[in-house]
């Protein structure tokens, strides 16, 4: 099986960047009926190039 797969060379390169960013805001704290209560969001952006080639044998 192995013998009809060829693996063809290959060459590139990955850059990665990424930004996140949290907050987290208390409301109620220790109050009948909440022991706690927030708001929070969050979001991230990633950013991802490849560059590369693929050689035909």
């Amino acid at each position: 099986m192995w013998n009809r797969c060829r693996l063809q060379p290959a060459q590139g390169q990955i850059s990665v960047k990424e930004f996140a960013a949290q907050i987290d805001v208390p409301l109620l704290s220790d109050t009948p009926f909440f022991h706690e209560l927030g708001v929070g969001a969050a979001f991230r952006i990633p950013t991802i190039n490849t560059t590369g080639s693929v050689k035909k044998l």
